[in-house]
């Protein structure tokens, strides 16, 4: 078998080397220019520039797509399939409507539909379109939803196949969404025909997209003046405000935010925040009052709350953790014109700040330098800046460009070596990310001198001056002291994640911005070019075929009767001619979902026990203590403001502004409009929850909330909260109390917004991390069946839950159900596969470990 897989490899690399100048290519999709470039420049990408398909009988065509995030116009054409040169089949979207529709040559089906915004811009979204000549038809279905319109095709039909923008005769087209394309496959019944993986960014010039561009995450406002922190272990980006730590992770690709209990509270001006690898807790510290204090998760906040001082004398230092004496170290930063050069210390385990004496090399006064540690944090690197010699702004600063090492064991500072600046002047971002074992680093830098500036993350070298710039460019607003920038590095998703923060003038609150890349990042010099493929060619066919024709025989001798599973197709010259190499493709198979069993699904009913009911899971609904359902009485906007404001309420027990309502609800009225718009309908709203009992409206503090009494009206979100927060043992009981209220249905599943999406996704990872936070506490061998009901709920969330595969197929052994663990591991393993595109790693006996 060895020989065999050998043979192939080199047979597809002997491909790769003869494609003029192709590559193979990786799985990253075909990125494409839209309306943000001039029409020259916007993405074509042709399937068949040599000559159409010619196809006579019923064929599908898939794909995946995503869009870009970040872009002003989205209005489009995703498709344009042509038929006889005659007649257009195009998929557009219209983000003003924000809605696909499917037309045919000047008439607008009935084909319309909508992607909830966080799958359109976040995930990979699969379409089929059916072209079914038989019974004069065309179909599109997303989702599970298949939608259908009748159509008069010829009987000898020859297409041709665009994405994009094109130039082909009077169909042309410059209209493009920013978007990504991936798996385009044409299939006939259940045989796949042609194939184009589209593995890399097309265009003059095709890149790794993914490990080039960067994507904006998360967008938001926080009250007063934030700080960041990242703990690598879990790979979570904290943000600190006043009132609220939020917390973003890509494994969730979510925003979570957990509100404090005190108010009135007030983070300093020049505070900054680290996460500690020696004792997992999250800090906060304000150098100038010799300030620090730890955080408590579950809405308990800081041990300390915050308070107002004077002006920061000690804005953007750098900072590190040591395990080495378990202490904090404190380096430069900037205040009332002064560069500082100070290294301070907090020692946690004397609890006391203390002034380090330093050796070695001269360590300039300065700020907007970057610092990074080895792992246990016993060396620091610390890359350039802005300052002098003398510390005093009023003489001459200027751009540092030294790389210093310092040593904590013995408060040693070492210059390396001096950057050269190859585009201009520039600073840094707060930190570096070191790699300890190829002795290198990235870090972000920017011009200082320009508001409308650019980040632009660099690898360099900690062994010479040597660096390159990778990825593209991130606009960034800089103003100074009111701006920050920090980048950081996922090691197990391998995703650099940077994030900005801008400060208002009056400091009462400030935008972060959280962009991701993946990693390792492309230069942005050495972009791979794709020749086109042509007829002059014909040697290279030969050559294929008996390439083919002597493999196909060697695996026939050496084979015998074995069954083929995968199955490499080879295109004739004129039906499949693209930008890409030519990849092995799989039989596609049927995969099931995981089984659940009816008695394992609750469903239950709204209670009529003399209280009023919200429910939240399932249908929203609102039943009175008698028992009518009042939901109904909703306008379309009431019921959109009744869930915003009873979301943040529960959740997070805290209200809504009247300006943020109006950015969700009414931003596109004038002020005078939409302060009219929401008092009407929080009356509105008024009059429906009058109508529950105890369910007021209140703005005793300036915000927005619902107040509601819980001992006259159940609330299943509220119940929810309460489980899932609890940071003590789950029981058995809590477990079935929790699926009674998510067996109802998704969180809101009647409910479309787009601020919604993110809530949702952070409900269901509730849900799933509550269930096995009680399975991993849960031994197996004494409630085999109940384990496997809960990995039953988790897969209704998430179908290819590795975690709860492993502890069902352990719990079916344990019941000696063998086949049924074993066929549970196999459904695993095609699920898996269907979603993913790639094999799961594991097998059979290694999951049962």
């Amino acid at each position: 078998m060895g020989r065999f897989y050998l043979l192939r490899a080199l047979f597809t690399a002997f491909l790769c080397l003869c494609l003029s100048g192709q590559l193979c290519a990786q799985s990253y999709g075909v990125a494409f220019y839209g309306h943000e470039v001039d029409q020259d420049k916007r993405t074509s990408l042709d399937l068949t520039p040599a000559e159409p398909l010619c196809l006579n009988e019923n064929f599908d065509m898939a794909f995946d797509f995503t869009f870009l995030t970040g872009k002003k116009t989205y209005f489009g054409y995703i498709f344009r399939v042509i038929e006889n040169d005659k007649r257009n089949f195009d998929l557009v979207y219209d983000n003003d409507a924000d809605v696909f529709t499917l037309i045919i040559g000047e008439e607008l089906t009935k084909i319309k539909f909508r992607i909830p915004q966080y799958n359109l811009y976040n995930k990979w979204n699969k379409l089929y379109v059916g072209f079914n000549i038989s019974d004069n038809s065309i179909s599109l279905t997303y989702n599970k939803h298949t939608y259908t319109h009748k159509v008069t095709f010829t009987k000898s039909g020859c297409f041709k196949f665009l994405y994009g923008a094109n130039t082909y005769k009077n169909f042309g087209s410059a209209d493009v969404p920013p978007m990504k394309v991936r798996e385009i496959k044409i299939t006939r019944g259940n045989s796949l025909r042609y194939y184009w993986p589209l593995n890399e960014k097309s265009g003059t010039e095709w890149l790794k997209a993914e490990h080039y561009y960067w994507k904006l995450l998360s967008r938001f406002r926080v009250n007063g003046s934030p700080s960041t922190a990242f703990n690598a272990d879990n790979e979570e980006l904290y943000i600190i405000a006043n009132d609220t730590v939020y917390t973003y992770s890509p494994k969730r690709a979510g925003l979570k935010s957990e509100g404090f209990p005190y108010k009135n509270n007030s983070i300093n001006i020049g505070n900054q925040s680290i996460y500690s690898h020696v004792d997992g807790k999250l800090y906060n510290f304000y150098v100038d009052d010799d300030f620090i204090t730890v955080y408590n998760p579950g809405y308990k906040g800081f041990d300390k709350p915050f308070t107002a001082s004077p002006i920061t004398d000690n804005i953007q230092v750098n900072k590190l953790i040591s395990a080495a004496d378990t202490s904090l170290y404190i380096f430069g930063g900037y205040g009332h014109h002064q560069y500082k050069n100070r290294v301070k210390r907090y020692s946690f385990n004397t609890k006391t700040w203390s002034d380090v004496k330093t050796t070695g090399d001269f360590f300039t006064p300065r700020y907007m330098s970057a610092l990074g540690t080895t792992a246990n944090g016993d060396t620091a690197y610390i890359a350039g800046g802005f300052g002098n010699a003398s510390g005093k702004q009023i003489l001459k600063p200027k751009n540092l460009y030294d790389v210093m090492r310092f040593v904590v064991k013995n408060k040693r500072f070492e210059k390396l070596f001096d950057l050269q600046p190859k585009h201009g002047d520039f600073v840094f971002g707060n930190s570096l990310i070191i790699n300890e074992k190829d002795k290198t680093y990235h870090a972000l830098i920017f011009p200082e001198l320009r508001f409308d500036s650019q980040l632009q993350l660099i690898k360099g070298s900690l062994q010479n001056n040597s660096y390159t710039l990778v990825g593209n460019a991130i606009p960034y607003l800089f103003n100074d002291i009111r701006s920050y920038a920090d980048v950081f590095y996922c090691p197990e998703s391998k995703k650099f994640l940077v994030v900005t923060i801008l400060r208002t003038m009056d400091d009462k609150n400030a935008e972060v911005k959280i962009f991701g890349l993946t990693g390792p990042p492309e230069t942005a010099d050495s972009p791979v070019v794709i020749k086109k493929q042509t007829a002059s060619n014909w040697w290279f066919w030969v050559f294929v075929a008996v390439v083919l024709a002597l493999g196909l025989v060697y695996g026939f001798v050496n084979f015998g009767r074995r069954k083929k599973t995968e199955l490499q197709t080879l295109p004739l010259p004129g039906e499949l001619v693209s930008n890409n190499p030519l990849q092995p493709v799989t039989t596609p198979s049927v995969t099931e979902p995981p089984v659940v069993t009816a008695e394992e699904i609750i469903i239950p009913q709204p209670k009529h026990d003399n209280h009023a009911q919200i429910y939240l899971f399932g249908e929203l609904q609102l039943v009175t203590k008698n028992g009518k359902e009042i939901v109904n009485s909703f306008t379309r906007l009431t019921k959109e403001l009744f869930v915003y404001l009873f979301l943040h309420s529960v959740r997070w027990n805290r209200g809504v502004s009247a300006e943020k309502l109006i950015e969700i609800l009414w931003f596109d009225k004038d002020e005078k409009s939409a302060r009219n718009n929401r008092s009407v309908n929080m009356a509105k709203l008024k009059n429906v929850l009058d109508l529950l009992g105890p369910c007021t409206i209140s703005r005793d503090t300036g915000y927005y909330k619902i107040d509601v009494d819980y001992n006259e009206i159940n609330v299943d979100f509220h119940h929810f909260l309460k489980i899932v927060n609890d940071h003590g043992r789950l029981t058995k009981e809590k477990m079935i109390q929790l699926a009674e209220i998510t067996q109802r249905g998704n969180f809101l599943v009647n409910c479309e917004y787009e601020w919604l999406d993110q809530q949702k996704a952070e409900v269901t990872d509730d849900i799933i991390d509550t269930y096995l936070r009680y399975l991993h506490n849960t031994n197996i061998q004494d409630e085999p069946e109940f384990c496997i009901k809960i990995t039953n709920h988790i897969f209704q969330h998430d179908h290819v839950n590795e975690e709860a595969m492993r502890i069902k197929c352990r719990a079916l052994v344990y019941l000696g159900k063998h086949s049924l663990a074993k066929s549970t591991f196999e459904n695993f393993r095609k699920e898996y596969k269907s979603i993913y595109l790639e094999e799961f790693k594991e097998d059979y006996p290694s999951v049962l470990e």
